[in-house]
């Protein structure tokens, strides 16, 4: 049955091979506008019916935005939901919001993680990463060029640290019930950081309007709120976690190529977490300065020790340390 589960897990997270570009081309950027008329009544265009509100409560913590905008009402691509989601709502007071996430933190034990976040604080955050279409604003992302096309890139190290403060905070929750269940060791931190982004659902983030770009990167606040990201949005949100949870030099986000399923021979763009110092078996892995770091998915819950990772190549590694 493991088996079983780990190969129908691969064939969904490899199905999903272009939620990440890592070398993202300006000209080709995506960009989106806001229908009024919208069947749902928001100006949102193809919002799933079970995250509308969280694009309404995404839309109020960033209220503040200086630098950047964004257009949380056009809906993520290749939306997938694995049984939890993030709800909330709009507090008393009319300004902060109250989250709530319930989740397998460890086999056979759910926990909630329950927040309020406040726009000011979200708004600064966010206004953190993003670029403009001439590259006067640069904030969290880099220039790239390669025999003279010039290509954005973003500084994961940069945005990890970005959102240390949430990072903190769910961190400080999975500590807390791993102590109450007498679990709290290394590799307890890490699977219960890797349930809590795995098993939220699943979405390509579109947010670029112009002239801003993003890059398709949902920052880990955004993740968390929406109650969905993609490949390397999730592996953002799991490496800021585990930042706060073990020794940042254990930690790698992992960019490479994956071979399409539909189209042999064509490669898409994919990004996953590494980490070492795990006691996994037939997990892919790869010795990296000196260290024996094991592959995780984030896309797509899965049984880690029984998950080889698909072929992949191009591997470029990103330590997390700033």
């Amino acid at each position: 049955m493991n088996e079983l589960i780990a190969i129908l897990g691969l064939c969904l997270i490899v199905s999903f091979y272009l939620a990440f570009n890592g070398n993202f081309d300006l000209l080709g950027a995506a960009s989106s506008t806001n229908d009024p008329n919208s069947p749902d009544g928001t100006g949102s265009t193809n919002v799933p019916s079970s995250i509308q509100n969280n694009l309404l409560l995404i839309e109020h913590l960033t209220q503040h935005l200086q630098t950047f905008r964004k257009n949380y009402r056009n809906g993520p691509e290749n939306f997938n939901e694995f049984g939890y989601k993030v709800d909330g709502s709009i507090n008393a007071n009319g300004q902060d919001v109250d989250l709530s996430y319930t989740y397998p933190i460890i086999k056979g034990k759910s926990v909630t993680f329950s927040v309020c976040l406040n726009p000011t604080e979200v708004s600064q955050v966010i206004d953190g990463y993003g670029a403009t279409e001439d590259l006067n604003t640069l904030k969290g992302i880099e220039i790239r060029t390669n025999n003279g096309k010039v290509t954005i890139d973003t500084n994961y190290p940069y945005v990890v640290d970005l959102s240390n403060q949430f990072a903190a905070k769910i961190a400080a929750h999975i500590v807390e019930n791993l102590q109450q269940l007498g679990k709290d060791d290394y590799v307890s931190r890490v699977l219960a950081a890797k349930n809590f982004v795995q098993h939220l659902p699943y979405g390509i983030p579109k947010f670029e309007i112009p002239p801003f770009q993003y890059i398709e990167l949902a920052l880990p606040y955004e993740s968390f709120v929406l109650s969905y990201s993609d490949c390397d949005s999730k592996s953002v949100l799991m490496a800021s976690i585990l930042k706060e949870l073990i020794e940042e030099d254990n930690i790698l986000l992992v960019s490479c190529k994956m071979e399409n399923p539909n189209i042999p021979g064509e490669m898409g763009g994919h990004m996953f977490i590494a980490v070492a110092g795990m006691p996994f078996r037939r997990t892919s892995t790869k010795i990296h300065n000196g260290k024996t770091y094991h592959f995780i998915e984030t896309t797509t819950p899965h049984i880690p020790d029984d998950y080889p990772m698909a072929d992949v190549s191009d591997l470029e590694f990103y330590p997390v340390a700033v």
